[in-house]
């Protein structure tokens, strides 16, 4: 799938300096990497030192610096810079807004376009998670999925949402998720936060380019108080797919194994294209 910022470009709603003066602000925003290699405490001081050392003698980079003396630890280095700097990194739909290159209606317009381009279709439905009601956990085998009218019953659907976002599913959980539907509170804000933390943190472990168009459009949705409705075709889809990466990492895939999952970053990514046409 292209990039996003690839895309812009060839579709005519940026130009190709556009995107290099946006990049720039993007790259600009984000911290040195011997900083976050301090941050991280990937290395002890005096290590650090010997890497600053290394790389004014022989005029190398940090990184290869690192390489160099045998300090890079590719499995855990790569993966803890890279979630770092995910967790951080500026929108580049934002910075376009901000130094004007694109208007926020052609950026919603765009973005559609943008999930267009990857229409994955999951081979399997996700497991089914046992209907709950208020006081009673019991399972019924093909019990209906249809919303009820009961506030207190979701559908499968609106479980395997809850279940994603929050890693079990409880009473809690779903009343919480059903006042979320409808009003938004503070302590409904400090739980979706928290959620949206979690999706962040899965999220850095494909490695996904399109990471941050589905975290800001989510955070876009929460603190504008809008919820987009469960049923929309993108997000029920997108569902099915983050619910078998999660299937797969909570049956004990480690995270070096599901990065080199291909199959698994083809669905995943295309997953976080989908979310991303919320934002």
């Amino acid at each position: 799938m292209k990039l996003f910022g690839q895309f812009l470009i060839e579709q005519g709603y940026i130009t190709k300096e556009d995107y290099v003066r946006a990049m720039v602000v993007q790259a600009n925003s984000l911290p040195a990497l011997p900083s976050v290699i301090n941050e991280l405490n990937l290395l002890t001081i005096d290590q650090q030192v010997e890497v600053f050392d290394h790389q004014s003698t022989h005029l190398k980079n940090y990184q290869l610096a690192c390489a160099e003396l045998g300090y890079w630890d590719e499995a855990v280095f790569d993966h803890a810079v890279i979630r770092y700097f995910l967790n951080r990194v500026r929108s580049l739909g934002d910075i376009l807004l901000e130094l004007g290159c694109i208007t926020s209606a052609s950026l919603t317009e765009v973005l559609a376009k943008y999930v267009e381009l990857g229409d994955y279709k999951p081979s399997s439905e996700p497991k089914e998670i046992p209907k709950a009601t208020s006081g009673d956990h019991s399972h019924t085998p093909g019990a209906q999925t249809a919303p009820s009218n009961d506030p207190f019953v979701l559908s499968q659907f609106e479980k395997k949402v809850c279940f994603l976002y929050c890693r079990h599913f409880n009473e809690q959980h779903y009343e919480a998720l059903l006042r979320l539907s409808s009003t938004i509170s503070e302590q409904a804000l400090s739980d979706a936060r928290r959620d949206l933390s979690a999706i962040r943190t899965a999220s850095t472990l494909v490695r996904a380019d399109k990471s941050h168009l589905l975290l800001d459009g989510l955070l876009k949705v929460i603190e504008h108080g809008i919820t987009p409705s469960l049923n929309h075709p993108s997000i029920k889809h997108t569902v099915n797919l983050l619910w078998e990466l999660r299937e797969g990492l909570s049956a004990g895939i480690p995270e070096a194994l599901a990065l080199q999952n291909k199959e698994l970053l083809n669905q995943v990514n295309d997953a976080l294209a989908s979310l991303s046409k919320i934002g």
